[in-house]
């Protein structure tokens, strides 16, 4: 029975989402299946912002969504998969224009006027152990006025 409760709680807890600021590293070693979920406040000058991953160990799965507050392999935006020492970005961004990668999204349009935008990330471990370093940043020139 014990053991029931603490799976439960493990479960529940790797739900939770954890607020990053824009450009502040996420260093985590997770477990086969365990995932951390992720959101960033990209603020509303700021048209794109590059997700860069690498797996410093294992095999991991990224996915981001502007909808899903815990995107999976159904529910996602866009999806990025890495395998031991690769690293990769994506690109998450309201413009098409800005297309300098195959991997855009759109930014979900609102009818109230917001300061912020929210970008869900999570990260799977696919893998016995998997270590990663997530960061987000601006991208280059994407900040309108």
């Amino acid at each position: 029975a014990i053991e029931n409760i603490r799976a439960s709680v493990r479960r529940r807890s790797c739900r939770a989402l954890v607020e990053v600021e824009l450009s502040q590293p996420v260093t985590r070693v997770i477990s086969k299946g365990e995932a951390t979920f992720i959101v960033i406040q990209i603020p509303k000058n700021v048209d794109a912002v590059t997700i860069n991953l690498e797996a410093v160990k294992g095999n991991l799965i990224l996915y981001i969504s502007f909808s899903v507050p815990n995107p999976s392999e159904a529910l996602h935006d866009q999806k990025l998969v890495l395998t031991n020492g690769e690293t990769g970005s994506l690109i998450a961004s309201q413009d098409p224009n800005k297309q300098r990668q195959s991997v855009i999204l759109q930014r979900r349009q609102t009818s109230t006027e917001q300061s912020s935008t929210k970008l869900y990330v999570s990260i799977v471990g696919q893998a016995k152990t998997n270590k990663y370093v997530m960061k987000s940043e601006i991208t280059d020139a994407s900040v309108s006025e």
